[in-house]
């Protein structure tokens, strides 16, 4: 009987690590403008923000922010999606005057 039972091994963590999307946003209809590949987005961007406070990455009033260069945007093939949820669900600006790197604010709703 000890022998029917698999062990999760190291390449098979991910499948059991989700990604959390508030219900919010399929309910409310602020947000029915919304596809769901953006909703989508909102969560892993959502996901990304415990890497942002291991790299300490807080504004001066405390909100937590990501970094992507806009390549790596393209290459995720998410810019698009993120122009179209801009003042929706998150703020993006332009880091230290260059048109190469970008922060994002996750806002809260």
């Amino acid at each position: 009987m000890e022998n029917e039972f698999k062990f999760i091994n190291q390449k098979e963590i991910y499948q059991y690590k989700f990604y959390m999307i508030p219900k919010e946003l399929f309910v409310n209809e602020r947000y029915t403008s919304l596809s769901p590949a953006e909703i989508l987005l909102y969560g892993i961007l959502l996901d990304r923000l415990t890497l942002s406070i291991k790299n300490n990455w807080i504004d001066k009033n405390g909100n937590v922010y990501l970094i992507f260069t806009r390549l790596r945007l393209m290459n995720q093939k998410i810019y698009d999606l993120t122009i179209q949820i801009i003042n929706v669900l998150i703020k993006l600006n332009t880091i230290h005057g260059t048109m190469k790197m970008e922060d994002i604010t996750v806002k809260n709703f």
